[in-house]
């Protein structure tokens, strides 16, 4: 065997103060070492597992946190877009309650009107009537039959040119005045596109 490839080992406890060395301390003294390094090296397994668990448990932590982030990125996208349809909806549905109420509103202001206008060119036939000696029943039938008659379109009064500036200032715009030459000053006739209706104040 060749001393150049005998294993050496170092003692660190210092030697015996005796000329000769028993092999039982020499024994003691590389079982003590041995027994050191294996300690070294099951430390060193102990120490190397423990960093890489350390390791493994950062990395699983570091994951889940961007796992979360993502989770919550994601719900938060989800309830942004959810509340912005809903007051999408809430908004549609107050904005079209608004406009059938202003809708609702315009009719009923333009029914309000035109009943009124009806009412109008009723109240003045009347009136015009009623200071004329002609029998009030037909009155009431020409005030009615004129004001059915507004409903079907526009209104024309065909009368003698004598009445036309007494009939502009009475009835305005209401009817659309034709002047009729061949008529007598007593004589007019209430027509529309579908009806006509002559009366005289004489008859």
């Amino acid at each position: 065997m060749s001393f150049t490839s005998l294993p050496l080992t170092e003692i660190n406890h210092k030697l015996p103060a005796r000329n000769i060395i028993e092999s039982q301390w020499i024994t003691l003294q590389l079982t003590l070492f041995a027994q050191e390094q294996q300690a070294k090296s099951v430390s060193h397994a102990i120490v190397s597992s423990a960093y890489r668990k350390a390791e493994k448990i950062i990395r699983d932590a570091y994951r889940y946190q961007r796992e979360q982030k993502v989770e919550q990125q994601q719900e938060l996208a989800c309830l942004r877009k959810n509340t912005l349809e809903k007051m999408e909806v809430e908004w549609l549905e107050q904005h079209v309650k608004h406009l059938q109420d202003d809708e609702n509103q315009f009719r009923s202001l333009v029914d309000h009107a035109a009943h009124h206008i009806k009412n109008s060119i009723e109240q003045v036939l009347l009136a015009w009537f009623d200071q004329q000696s002609v029998d009030s029943v037909m009155c009431h039938r020409l005030a009615r039959q004129a004001t059915a008659m507004a409903e079907e379109g526009a209104l024309y009064l065909r009368i003698h040119p004598e009445k036309e500036a007494l009939m502009r200032e009475t009835f305005g715009k209401r009817f659309t005045l034709i002047i009729e030459p061949g008529f007598s000053p007593d004589q007019a006739e209430l027509s529309s596109t579908r009806y006509a209706v002559e009366f005289s104040l004489s008859r």
